[in-house]
């Protein structure tokens, strides 16, 4: 009856935990956990459903710790044993341990039960890897480990999601959108799903399905960074960065906590063991690959790391957990895991660096930052003084401040401009061409404009006035798009359609008056657009473009101007510390 008792005390009081640290109380659910340490004492499977708890509320060392410490209570582990603990270490993504124990126990004798989860950790891994493979670039490597998955439980969504997550990193977001909408109305409330049904309605631009997607998201109060960031990818995708911001927030807040909680907790010497997930040890049977995939970091290493890992396993001595324990099931030596104490994972020099949420939140707040500039700008020509000579001063000022997801600005721009005297046997080419001086040829003016821009989409806009003080002034400005063609990143297209003043000259910038005879003329705006495409794989790429103008003024005749081109451009080097201008050639 006690042992009754016992299990529904753990139970209850476990998943009230978990709740509690998916809510970001993880403090809070931890030492709930603690309470519940002399209840699950001397029993092994209580010990590992335990520290597979400490693992979903955020803390693996500790969990792999007191799974080891359960394992090496039992001097002869059952199977069953083995699999309860082979799944937390699927949790806790020791990837390698896994692979070990299944092959280890497939050729067991089991129950209905044990043989039960012995499929059940199968298929999960099946999946982990198959995700795995897919990060890594492995599409076809990914789908023929999955397979078997998807065939045993062709409706189950875990496999499925898998499936569509597939077909997003191959491009064909409309299938993988196709996938997951059947499964949000089983799961209505499955944070991954909604994630991953959100990217792929993105992809897929289906905009409104993704806000409602991320939305329900969002009325789950989920407080794990990961997802949290995950979120605020897609919002950003969609322009909205304003709710990509007050996630990567909440994300980057939780992880603050977390790691002063985790500071603290080092200040004081423990014992603590963590395994290293990519440490791998002991022969593996060619023959189960089939019907066991081998470890995705060693199909994408080639091997090469299940070689490092066997190295590092026989050149360093090992305290066995229990008796006839493989290598690749044994814990650490002492001096390997005072190396990694703390974060097993990564190494100390990069403990410090910031995340992925604070890496992604300092990019939006950067983008979203209002500024002042003031710019100076000069320009000349040496061409036939008072007629196409130009000389050009400016000094813009422009100030940009975020209006919510987009950006508006107002640009004030002084304009000086000198052409220099009409020399005297120049004078009959210019105006009417009556005698006498036509004298100097200059003007100035301050041109205005406002401009809106939203980043996420590509568009931009602006309208304003040619420089006012000038001898004409009209209205300029223009609209703009750049995107990405469909759903590859690589290849985009921009249109531009605008009313320019041509700056060319004093006469067409400004326009200019023959004070010999009392005419005025120029004033001219270029009126029309242009269309882009380009193609940039980062390795090679190439564009061709093409544009037409109509050509208006005051008092001069209209003229109109086409321009072609294209070209194609290689990169010499393209890394993130050097990346020189690529050479090309233009058509």
């Amino acid at each position: 009856m006690k042992a009754l008792a016992d299990e529904i005390t753990m139970t209850v009081q476990i998943n009230l935990a978990i709740g509690i640290a998916r809510r970001g109380q993880r403090q809070e659910a931890l030492a709930l956990l603690d309470r519940l340490q002399p209840v699950a004492s001397g029993s092994p499977e209580r010990q590992l459903t335990l520290a597979n708890a400490y693992i979903d509320a955020g803390e693996p060392a500790r969990g792999q710790e007191m799974a080891l410490a359960a394992i090496a209570q039992a001097p002869a582990p059952s199977a069953d044993l083995m699999l309860q603990y082979a799944g937390l270490l699927l949790a806790a993504g020791d990837d390698v341990q896994v692979n070990a124990i299944l092959r280890n126990v497939q050729g067991q004798p089991m129950s209905a039960q044990t043989r039960k989860r012995f499929d059940d950790l199968l298929y999960r891994y099946r999946i982990r890897q198959a995700d795995l493979l897919r990060e890594g670039g492995d599409l076809a490597g990914a789908y023929d480990t999955l397979a078997p998955a998807l065939a045993q439980r062709p409706d189950d969504i875990q496999a499925v999601s898998a499936f569509a997550r597939m077909y997003t990193a191959n491009g064909d977001s409309a299938r993988a959108f196709e996938l997951y909408k059947p499964l949000l109305q089983r799961q209505p409330n499955d944070p991954q799903l909604l994630l991953g049904a959100a990217d792929a309605a993105v992809k897929a631009h289906d905009y409104g399905f993704a806000e409602k997607a991320l939305s329900q998201f969002r009325k789950l109060e989920r407080n794990d960074p990961q997802t949290l960031t995950e979120a605020a990818r897609i919002y950003q995708s969609m322009g909205q960065t304003g709710a990509a911001t007050e996630l990567l927030r909440k994300a980057v807040a939780i992880e603050q906590s977390e790691k002063q909680r985790v500071m603290a907790a080092q200040a004081v010497p423990t014992s603590i063991t963590s395994s290293n997930p990519f440490a791998a040890g002991g022969s593996r049977s060619l023959a189960a690959a089939s019907a066991i995939p081998a470890p995705a970091q060693v199909s994408l290493s080639g091997g090469r790391a299940l070689e490092t890992s066997n190295a590092l396993e026989t050149s360093a001595p090992r305290d066995t957990a229990y008796p006839g324990q493989i290598a690749a099931q044994q814990p650490l030596s002492a001096a390997r895991a005072q190396s990694v104490r703390g974060n097993p994972f990564m190494a100390a020099t990069d403990r410090d660096q910031a995340s992925s949420a604070q890496q992604a939140l300092n990019r939006i707040l950067e983008q979203r930052s209002g500024f002042v500039s003031q710019g100076l700008s000069v320009r000349s020509n040496n061409s036939e003084a008072g007629l196409s000579k130009l000389t050009v001063v400016e000094t813009p000022l422009e100030i940009n401040v975020p209006a919510g997801d987009n950006r508006v600005a107002v640009r004030v721009t002084p304009v000086s401009l000198n052409a220099g005297s009409v020399k005297s046997d120049a004078s009959a080419r210019f105006g009417g061409g009556t005698s006498g001086a036509a004298g100097s040829q200059s003007d100035k003016g301050v041109g205005l404009a406002v401009a809106f821009e939203r980043p996420e989409e590509g568009l931009k806009a602006d309208i304003g006035t040619t420089p006012m003080g000038f001898k004409y002034t009209t209205v300029a400005g223009g609209a703009s798009v750049d995107r990405p063609l469909g759903d590859n990143p690589d290849l985009r297209y921009g249109l531009n359609v605008s009313r320019r003043p041509v700056t060319d000259s004093v006469t067409s910038f400004a326009g200019s008056t023959d004070e010999r005879s009392g005419l005025s003329w120029g004033g001219v705006t270029a009126n029309g657009g242009r269309g882009q495409i380009s193609y940039d794989d980062q390795t090679i790429g190439g564009y061709g473009y093409g544009s037409w103008h109509k050509l208006v003024g005051n008092n001069v005749k209209s003229n109109t101007r086409g321009e072609v081109g294209g070209g194609v451009y290689w990169y010499l080097r393209n890394a993130e510390d050097s990346k020189p201008e690529p050479d090309g050639h233009e058509l």
